[in-house]
């Protein structure tokens, strides 16, 4: 036994009940006893509990070092490498080896969160049942030296720092607070002012790959295609694409983070406009208007486009999320998509009864809320719903004033001399690194995500450059005819490698495939395809089905499943049945043939053509 045991001792007592805590006591006394351990005699060696008195920190020497703060049947958790000790009823703390880092001196104390923990000074304590809670005084935050960095003045925490700011209660308000103990301002996200920089991107996208033939003119307008209702952003950004001709090709909605619906008559239905993505600070729509679908038009506007996605991170935040949204009661949920900044649900309309906005907080962790209400008949209700004040990874707000003034400046000068970007890049990267280096580690992340956003923003990405001028220069002109069939890999391309690890089409394989069929086909019912607004511009119809990922995976492991039956005769197939205990009943999918579209100067472009339910086991 080593120094380990002090930790593992740790850990099962703050996990298991009182009840439980003598017979582990026991037991460690007993592996001290035989072992004859021999350590520093000042380490905590075990934690035991005294009846009628409480928990105690021991050394080797079964010495009682300190009293332990009792937490939910337990001695007090661990955290951030300290745990509370209590000495003639004030709180202090201590650290795994056993020394008292700060002394018991506070009537109240919480465990330490992102290198704070709050304190407060004529707290008492109330029993309420098996619970205790600590009512009246005044609160304040120490950092891990025990220094006050914020003194003892808010009537409660409400919760501790994380991402620079802590929530309390202050002359009868919530409120938020920096780490100064300063009031940070609920909406202190600067989104106008990112919006106008992203503008300023688009100006300087035209500048370094169409030598400024192509112009991006911005203008603030209002209540035009939106419902903005009582928020404190009422106007959007459109940003116009126009070329060398004066006519406008392309424009952008950018619209601040806010409750905002789509208007009936611009509901989008059956347009060329649709939703790009959803950035930290902004909802953007993009509307295509090519003339007579003109190549030329078509080539810039899609070149203009890929450009813009990159400064907007679309790669980034369309990425998909990993966590489980549970929608609010009488929701009577569709399909929902979940991505970096928003949640995207369709609702039906008949059955469901939509809560407040701000019951929808707990459920999202701070995304915007898509919300598509889809009725029996008539048109899709589409609004916004912004579920936080302040996005959750804002730092303070003049570090953030700071920020932008950093990358309004990279702009101005890369646009004044497009040469240099690269230098200027470097320079002010190093200023974001300097910023973020002096407040704490727990916001270094930040350092990367402004980073990537600013080398984005300047194209300092040269290969990205290269392939995006290589696409608009070669005009489609090595085009020939496809003359194989279309299939699930031509219209998703990226479950290539997992159709290479799909067991193949043999006998020996059913069983797994049998399996893999199942996987999927309730994968397919949480995660289904959707009908979406077609691309006419690119060929596609005005509403195109989009297939799931699950939905394709399940169509390709039926038709592996069907090729292995053609070859196993039927009473071979009825024995290997009821060997596996198959129902042949549940075995339903959707198979999807596919179609191609060649629009020169543009790409090769695949959609679905046709959707059908097929059984596995049926007869030919």
């Amino acid at each position: 036994m080593n120094k380990k045991i002090n930790i593992i001792a740790f850990i099962f007592l703050t996990v298991l009940g009182i009840e439980n805590i003598k017979a582990i006591q026991k037991a460690n006394n007993n592996m001290i006893d035989d072992n004859k351990i021999e350590q520093d005699s000042s380490g905590i060696i075990n934690i035991i509990y005294k009846e009628g008195h409480g928990f105690f920190a021991v050394d080797i020497n079964r010495n009682e070092l300190f009293e332990v703060f009792p937490f939910d049947n337990g001695p007090d958790y661990p955290s951030e490498g300290m745990f509370r000790i209590v000495k003639n009823g004030k709180i202090g703390y201590a650290n795994l080896k056993g020394e008292i880092i700060i002394s018991p001196q506070f009537d109240a104390a919480l465990p330490f969160i992102n290198g704070m923990a709050a304190f407060c000074d004529g707290c008492s304590e109330r029993i309420d049942g098996e619970h205790k809670t600590w009512i009246g005084g005044k609160w304040g935050f120490i950092n891990n030296s025990g220094v006050i960095t914020i003194p003892a003045k808010f009537d409660s925490i409400i919760e501790q720092f994380k991402y620079g700011v802590a929530e309390v209660t202050y002359l009868g308000a919530v409120i938020l607070i920096n780490k100064n103990g300063e009031q940070v301002d609920m909406n202190n996200m600067k989104y106008n002012e990112w919006i106008n920089l992203l503008g300023n991107t688009a100006h300087l996208i035209a500048q370094l790959f169409y030598d400024n033939k192509v112009t991006a003119e911005m203008k603030w307008l209002s209540n035009d295609k939106y419902n903005f209702g009582s928020n404190n952003y009422l106007q959007y950004l459109r940003l116009d694409i126009i070329n060398d001709q004066g006519i406008n090709l392309l424009e952008y909605d950018i619209i601040p983070w806010q409750n905002f619906s789509l208007k009936p008559e611009n509901d989008f239905l059956i347009s060329l406009t649709e939703l790009i993505t959803v950035t930290d600070y902004a909802i953007v729509y993009s509307t295509f208007k090519p003339r007579e679908k003109n190549s030329n038009d078509i080539r810039l506007i899609e070149r203009f486009n890929k450009l813009f996605e990159t400064a907007l991170e679309k790669n980034i935040n369309q990425q998909p999320d990993d966590y489980e949204i549970v929608v609010p009661k009488n929701v009577q949920l569709i399909s929902n998509k979940l991505f970096r900044n928003y949640v995207e649900l369709q609702i039906a309309e008949p059955g469901t009864i939509l809560p407040v906005e701000l019951i929808w907080e707990k459920f999202t962790k701070g995304k915007m809320i898509y919300i598509q209400s889809v009725p029996d008949f008539g048109v899709i209700k589409k609004r916004w719903i912004k579920t936080i004040d302040m996005p959750i990874d804002t730092y303070y707000t003049s570090v953030e004033q700071e920020i932008l003034e950093y990358f309004e400046e990279a702009i101005e000068e890369v646009t004044s001399s497009p040469e240099i970007r690269n230098e200027v890049f470097i320079n002010t990267k190093s200023k974001i690194r300097e910023l973020f280096s002096a407040a704490n580690s727990y916001v270094n992340f930040l350092n990367e995500k402004y980073e990537e956003r600013l080398r984005r923003w300047l194209f300092i990405d040269e290969d990205l450059a290269d392939r995006i001028y290589e696409y608009d220069q070669n005009d489609f002109g090595d085009y020939q005819p496809k003359q194989t069939p279309d299939t699930i890999l031509d219209y998703m391309p990226e479950l290539t490698e997992v159709f290479e690890n799909l067991p193949n089409a043999a006998k020996e394989n059913f069983l797994e495939l049998i399996q893999l069929f199942e996987y999927y086909k309730n994968n397919s019912i949480v995660n289904p395809g959707q009908w979406e607004v077609g691309n006419l511009v690119l060929g596609a119809n005005p509403k195109e089905y989009k297939p799931s990922r699950d939905e394709l995976l399940l169509a390709e492991v039926g038709c592996r499943i069907k090729r292995i039956l053609k070859a196993i005769p039927n009473d071979q197939l009825q024995n290997l049945l009821k060997e596996n205990g198959v129902d042949v009943n549940k075995f339903e999918y959707k198979d999807f043939s596919f179609i191609h579209v060649d629009i020169m100067g543009s790409g090769r472009f695949f959609y679905v053509d046709k959707i059908d339910t097929l059984k596995i086991f049926q007869e030919e």
